[in-house]
Formats: C-alpha cells, sequence, structure tokens
C-alpha cells in the first residue's frame, strides 16, 4: 500500500503478489519515509543522529537482501537513492557510501530496465558537477535520455535547465 501511496507500485513486480523481495522493498520505503517524517516535525535537535543513520542503514540492508533474493531495477534505484541520500546538506554519505556507489546501483537499474528515466536523472545530478568535457556531455546525453523516455519527468527538465544554466555562467564568467 506504500508504494501505491507514493505512486511507486508500478515499478515492484506486480506479477508476484508477496515475494520476499518485494516486501523487503516495502519495507525498506517504508523505513526512509518514516525518517523523512521524523526529520520533518522534529528536526535534528530532537532526535539522536545515529538513530537516523541506523535506520538509513537498516533501510539499505533491506535493499542488498531483496536484490539478493530476486534483482529488480526499481531496488537497485532506491538503494542508489538511499546511498546518495544525506542526512544534512553539509555531511557525507551517512553510511560511507561515494557518489560512485549510487552510480554504480543507477547503472544496474538501467541495465535491469533501460527506461527507467529517473535513474538517468540521478545519474547526471551526481556528476554534474565536474569539469571533465567528455562527463559533462554525458550529463547532457543522460538528461536529454530522461527527457526521451519520460517527456513528464520535471526533475530531467529542471536538472538539464539548471546544468545549462550554470554551464552558461561558467562560460560568461572566462569570457569576462
Amino acid at each position: 500500500h506504500l508504494l501505491k501511496h507514493i505512486g511507486k507500485v508500478e515499478l515492484v513486480d506486480q506479477d508476484i503478489n508477496r515475494s520476499p523481495a518485494n516486501d523487503m522493498i516495502i519495507q525498506a520505503v517504508y523505513l526512509m519515509e518514516q525518517k523523512r517524517k521524523i526529520l520533518k516535525s522534529t528536526g535534528l535537535r530532537s532526535i539522536s543522529p545515529e538513530l537516523l543513520k541506523q535506520m538509513h542503514r537498516e533501510a539499505i540492508r533491506l535493499l542488498d537482501s531483496a536484490i539478493e533474493e530476486r534483482p529488480s531495477a526499481y531496488a537497485y534505484y532506491l538503494r542508489g537513492n538511499y546511498k546518495n541520500y544525506k542526512i544534512q546538506p553539509s555531511s557525507t554519505f551517512p553510511s560511507g557510501y561515494t557518489s560512485e556507489d549510487a552510480t554504480l546501483d543507477y547503472e544496474k537499474a538501467i541495465e535491469l530496465d533501460p527506461t527507467l528515466a529517473a535513474a538517468y536523472v540521478q545519474i547526471a545530478r551526481l556528476d554534474q558537477h565536474t569539469d571533465e568535457p567528455n562527463i559533462r556531455k554525458k550529463v547532457i546525453d543522460y538528461y536529454q535520455q530522461a527527457i526521451d523516455l519520460d517527456p513528464y519527468l520535471e526533475s530531467a527538465y529542471y536538472g538539464y535547465a539548471h546544468f545549462k544554466a550554470v554551464d552558461f555562467e561558467s562560460y560568461k564568467s572566462t569570457r569576462d
């Protein structure tokens, strides 16, 4: 019900009603949703950062188990998101993950389901802060691929526009 509530029900295997892998994915999503609600209602002042990290690690552990049980694009995509998720904007990845760890999960999600547009957006977001021309071109390609796959995916348009705006500002500053 939780995945249906957040509009992601189509990403969980529908041909299997109650598989262990699907149950683990649902538990992971529920745990991260609970964490989000706690942060939203109480902030970091009244809750132990260690408890938040434990919730986060448990969600990733559940996804690890789901992937081991039955690999799916959505499980890899979620795990990439959770590896990429920061407790505070200034913090590092909470469980010691790097952006490369998250990127590997997004790439695996795309390998399993090349139509998962959101995974392209996430890779582009992780790579967009580089100065390397080849990677910057890939960022544009990833955003364009996401837009081609899902013309209604707002995050793809926003990310692409933001990337191009920053690119233009960088270009202007070198010309002045």
